[in-house]
C-alpha cells in the first residue's frame, strides 16, 4: 500500500529540487533579518531533537552574554499571523495560539521572547525591535530559505529506519539528502553515525555528536519533582500503582523504548498523531481508557503535558518524561565566538 505514494513523493522531490535551484541562483530572494539567525532544523519530518537544542542553544547564548529570541512557525497552532508567545518576562499567549513546541519552549526557559510567525523576517525583526533582542534562534528553519541565516545546525536522528531516507511521503525526507550541503553543522541525536545510512553520510561534513540525559518527573504545580525511577522502592507511593504512558509526538515509539530503557514499567499505552489536540473529546475519551483500567499514575513527554488540563492533574498522578541536550563545550564556543561584536 505504500507504494502508492511513490508517484507523490518523486513529485515532492522534484519541487523541492526546484525550488532549492531558484534560491540558489537568486530567482528567489533570500531577504536578512537586521540581527544575525542562528538556524536549527532537520532534514527528515519530526523527532530529531530540534525543540532540545533550540532550548539549549538560548541558554548557551545567554551565558555567552547575548539576549537571544526565539523565532518559530509555530506549527499546529489555531492562530495566523505573527503573535507573542512570550515577551521576557511572562507568556502573553495560549498553547493554542502559540503551537505546541512554542509554548513549551516559553514555559522553560522563562525569561526567553519566543514570537511565531509565518513571515520569518518580520518576527525576527519585531524580536529586535520591541524586546532587545541581539540573536535569533530560528525553529525548524532549514527549509525556509526567504530569511538569510548566519548559521544553519541540521541534526540528524540516528536511530531513524533506513526506510525513513525516502521523500514524503513514501519516507520522511523534507528534501533531497544533498541538501546537507547547505549545512555549517550536522548535530547526530539518538545515537552515532553508525546507524545513519552511507547515502546521507556523504554528505555530512564535521558532524556533532550530542547527549541526550532523560529523567522522568513527577509533575506537580508548585514546581517540585520526584524520579518515577525511585519507584522501584517500596516506600514510594507509586509503586503500588501501574503506569499508563501517552503521548503526540513525532515518534512516539522511540518514547516507550525509552521508558522501557529507563526500567519503566509500562502497564499499556497510547500513541497519539503528531501534534495532537486535547480537546474535549480527546481528553475525555483518554481518561475514560486509563479509568477502565483502574490507573492513577501516567506519563507523558513535555510537548503534551503543556497541552493538558488542569482537570487531568486533578484526577491522576502524572509524570513528565524529560530531556536534556548536551553538546561538546568547543563547538559551542565556534558558534557564539562569531557575535562577539554583539555582547
Amino acid at each position: 500500500m505504500r507504494f502508492l505514494f511513490i508517484p507523490l513523493a518523486v513529485l515532492y522531490a522534484v519541487i523541492t529540487i526546484l525550488r532549492n535551484f531558484c534560491y540558489d541562483y537568486g530567482f528567489f530572494k533570500t531577504l536578512k533579518a537586521s540581527i544575525p539567525v542562528i538556524s536549527v532544523g532537520n532534514i527528515t519530518a519530526g523527532g530529531s531533537g530540534k525543540t532540545p537544542l533550540t532550548i539549549f542553544l538560548a541558554k548557551e547564548a545567554k551565558l555567552h552574554g547575548f539576549k537571544p529570541g526565539i523565532l518559530s512557525r509555530g506549527y499546529g497552532r489555531n492562530s495566523k499571523g505573527l503573535q507573542i508567545v512570550h515577551d521576557g518576562n511572562e507568556m502573553k499567549n495560549t498553547v493554542e495560539n502559540s503551537g505546541d513546541e512554542p509554548f513549551l519552549m516559553a514555559s522553560l526557559l522563562k525569561d526567553v521572547p519566543v514570537v511565531v510567525s509565518e513571515n520569518r523576517v518580520n518576527g525576527a525583526d519585531k524580536l529586535n525591535q520591541d524586546y532587545g533582542v541581539n540573536l535569533i534562534i530560528l525553529d525548524d528553519g532549514f527549509q525556509h530559505r526567504k530569511i538569510y541565516r548566519d548559521i544553519d545546525i541540521v541534526l540528524i536522528n540516528a536511530s531513524e529506519k533506513s526506510n525513513a531516507y525516502y521523500m514524503i511521503p513514501f519516507g520522511k525526507l523534507r528534501e533531497m539528502a544533498w541538501g546537507l550541503r547547505r549545512a555549517n553543522y550536522i548535530v547526530v541525536t539518538k545515537g552515532d553515525m553508525d546507524g545513519i545510512p552511507y547515502s546521507i553520510q556523504k554528505f555530512i561534513r564535521r558532524p556533532i555528536k550530542s547527549i541526550q540525559k532523560y529523567k522522568a518527573k513527577q509533575y506537580i504545580a508548585s514546581n517540585q519533582y520526584k524520579n518515577i525511577e525511585e519507584c522501584k522502592d517500596e516506600s514510594c507511593g507509586c509503586v503500588s500503582s501501574p503506569v499508563f504512558a501517552f503521548c503526540g509526538i513525532a515518534n512516539g515509539d522511540l518514547f516507550l523504548e525509552t521508558l522501557n530503557e529507563m526500567k519503566i514499567d509500562i502497564f499499556e499505552s497510547i500513541l497519539f498523531k503528531d501534534h495532537v489536540e486535547y480537546d474535549e473529546y480527546t481528553v475525555d475519551s483518554l481518561k475514560s481508557k486509563i479509568n477502565s483500567l483502574n490507573i492513577k499514575t501516567v506519563i507523558t513527554t513535555e510537548k503534551d503535558i503543556v497541552k493538558l488540563p488542569e482537570s487531568f492533574f486533578k484526577e491522576f498522578e502524572v509524570y513528565v518524561l524529560t530531556m536534556k541536550m548536551e553538546l561538546p563545550s568547543e563547538f559551542i564556543d565556534e558558534i557564539f565566538n562569531g557575535f562577539e561584536n554583539l555582547v
